[in-house]
């Protein structure tokens, strides 16, 4: 299931903060969003034409070959609206003499102006490039369109990239590419969220991949096993596909874009599946098991119905993949099962079973087993910290360091400027003071008209002896002053570059440094890595709540059901669930919200065991039992050799869960 979720990755959400929803509250959900996409790479060496012609190169691998001075073209001729910090002062206070006489000095420096004359009469514009060195941080510059940093004897650049529309598998060809066209001598170190998700979706594919293989080899051993053919394939593929089919259908008609984890969650679909197959035919027919196939669907339903009416979509996904998928393959079973099977010959009912449950301390046996186990409690670790579930490549998280240090910047914080448009976002950064804001290098309209009657005024002031002093015309603003529109900008400019890095649909995000604090509530400070935790801590208890709500709706219908022995089918369940708990605790596997949501699977497949193990009269009931229990284990337990700690700790919780349930679930057989 999950690796058909990452092969049809522009279908599926695989954002790990679409799954928390509405926790993290819309700003933080734009910014995690536009976050997704995003990424940097750092070059660093020791020449400096290296390092730039790096980072065109990088540039022109991701997005096509530009031209070094695409910042000046960009800007020219929407230059009137351009005044630098200290220009604006200035003009403001009346100091209209320093910065004519500032100009005269630039004018005739050995620097060429970095603008026509005719369209920066007064080298304003220039000035205003010039002040955004060090917009980035300590030491950086605008060169080439492009942040660097120039020291003695290193030389750096950063590549501000927006992958967006990129599969994992082309971002990873990106960065395996990247180092081997690099100049000799110059080093990239790769930054940001995309890169992470990247190797992160290649890693998980390719360990799915293979262990989906072994899973199918195992399904096929075991249920040769059981039935001494092959038989059994053909119905069991049946029922798979048209319950797969029947779930992905209900789940992209509920949602044109469903979470990939309800595609993992689904995997119970398959457990359920394969039980349903093997005791019709075990049984010589669904006719022989249609109650207790029926009562083991109907709590299975029971069990999930409660998530149709979580908080989180996500959890409804699970739900009705689950519901849904689970309906297809019952009615399959049911109707086209009917008759026929593959017979499973016996000669009484302990030989279809272990033989332990035969052992009069068999009881004793299961009571310290549960003991010891449930003892572990004690050490679980429920926890939100996202490094319980995620942790990054060692090598891109070594970059990261280095990307963060040489920027500057501390932990995860980014500063959000709120607004429905650009310009209204680029205005609240402008009123907060955002010190590496995009108002910064693209001032709002607003401040741009601003800054146009404040250099009406320096040439009205100032002309007449600026023209006399140099020889040119007097300066003159035009009538209708030519101004830089960002929602205008040319696609794959420099400038449209950038503001596709910083610009989330709902505002502005930039680096927080320092300790910068905006007392505009419209611009805050977001911590991304807390507000994860926050918003798994409060997914998981809304999940851990639900949990409650579903065991009691079992129960409940298990006494409508089953009356005086429902206590006998819900108490080895809540057994087998304790214990895996317990047993967590001594791993010390974390319980998070991915673990918890492995106790609703574990739920479903523990009363399905139960049922068929106490309420089946078929003499085959034990020994298909067994082999349905091998069989979800071989699928859902080899996860736990994943190295994405996600998957892996869901395996782990399956392995000992499935196993809990399954010895839980036996009826002893008195001997003799």
């Amino acid at each position: 299931m999950l690796a058909l979720a990452l092969r049809v990755g522009n279908g599926v959400e695989t954002d790990m903060f679409a799954m928390a929803g509405d926790s993290f509250g819309p700003d933080i959900q734009a910014a995690a969003a536009a976050s997704a996409d995003r990424a940097r790479v750092l070059l660093e060496g020791t020449g400096r034409e290296e390092v730039i012609r790096a980072a065109h190169m990088v540039r022109a691998l991701v997005g096509g070959e530009r031209s070094g001075t695409d910042l000046l073209r960009d800007l020219r001729g929407c230059t009137d609206g351009l005044l630098s910090p200290q220009d604006r002062a200035l003009i403001s206070s009346n100091a209209t003499a320093a910065v004519r006489e500032a100009a005269e000095a630039r004018l005739f420096s050995l620097a060429p102006p970095l603008f026509s004359v005719k369209d920066d009469p007064m080298l304003l514009a220039s000035s205003f490039l010039e002040s955004l060195d060090g917009f980035l941080a300590p030491g950086w510059s605008i060169h080439d369109g492009m942040p660097v940093m120039f020291e003695e004897g290193r030389a750096s650049a950063l590549v501000a990239l927006s992958l967006k529309g990129r599969s994992p598998r082309e971002v990873v060809e990106i960065m395996e590419r990247i180092p081997g066209e690099l100049p000799s001598g110059v080093t990239a170190r790769f930054s940001g969220a995309a890169f992470h998700a990247a190797l992160s979706a290649r890693r998980v594919e390719r360990e799915i991949g293979f262990l989906s293989g072994a899973s199918l080899v195992l399904v096929l051993v075991l249920g040769w096993m059981l039935f001494r053919s092959l038989s059994f394939v053909a119905p069991l593929v049946v029922a798979l596909a048209s319950g797969g089919i029947a779930a992905a259908g209900a789940l992209f008609a509920a949602w044109p874009r469903p979470h990939a984890i309800a595609f993992v969650f689904g995997t119970s679909l398959i457990g359920l599946s394969v039980d349903y197959v093997y005791h019709a035919r075990a049984a010589g027919g669904a006719r022989s098991v249609l109650r207790p196939l029926t009562q083991s669907f109907a709590t299975t339903m029971a069990c999930f119905a409660p998530l149709l009416f979580a908080d989180l979509p996500v959890l409804r996904q699970m739900a009705l993949f689950t519901m849904a998928g689970l309906a297809a393959v019952y009615a399959g079973v049911a109707v086209f099962g009917w008759r026929g099977g593959d017979t499973v010959p016996v000669r009484h009912e302990e030989s279809s079973a272990p033989i332990f449950r035969s052992i009069p301390q068999f009881n004793i046996l299961r009571v310290v087993l549960f003991i010891v186990t449930a003892f572990g409690i004690v050490h679980l670790r429920p926890t939100a910290d996202p490094s319980a579930f995620y942790r990054p490549n060692a090598s891109l998280a070594a970059d990261e360091r280095a990307v963060a240090e040489r920027l500057s910047l501390g932990g995860a914080r980014i500063v959000f400027a709120r607004g429905d448009t650009l310009q209204e976002a680029l205005e609240h950064e402008e009123d907060a003071g955002v010190p590496f804001g995009l108002s910064r290098i693209i001032p709002s309209l607003k401040r741009q008209r601003e800054n146009a009657a404040l250099v009406e005024r320096l040439y009205a002031a100032e002309g007449a002896a600026y023209a006399e002093h140099t020889g040119l015309k007097h300066p003159v603003v035009p009538d209708e002053p030519r101004l830089l529109d960002p929602e205008k900008l040319p696609q794959g400019s420099s400038l449209g570059e950038l503001v596709a890095t910083m610009w989330t649909g709902r505002g502005l995000m930039s680096p927080c440094v320092g300790d910068f604090s905006p007392k505009d509530p419209r611009v805050q400070v977001i911590d991304m890595r807390e507000s994860t935790e926050s918003a798994f801590a409060r997914a998981f208890r809304s999940t851990r709540r639900l949990f409650v709500y579903s065991s009691a709706a079992l129960l409940v219908f298990l006494f409508a059901v089953f009356r005086r022995r429902a206590l006998s089918f819900a108490c080895p369940v809540a057994a087998a669930l304790v214990s895996t708990l317990g047993m967590l605790g001594w791993l010390g596997v974390p319980f998070t919200f991915f673990t918890l949501l492995s106790f609703f699977i574990l739920l479903g497949l523990g009363l399905d065991y139960t049922i068929f193990h106490r309420g089946a009269d078929a003499p085959t009931a034990g020994r298909t039992v067994l082999f349905a229990f091998l069989t979800s284990l071989a699928g859902l337990g080899l996860l736990s050799f994943t190295a994405f700690p996600v998957t892996r700790d869901m395996g782990i919780t399956f392995a000992f869960g499935l196993f809990f349930a399954y010895v839980f679930s036996m009826r002893v057989v008195k001997a003799g």
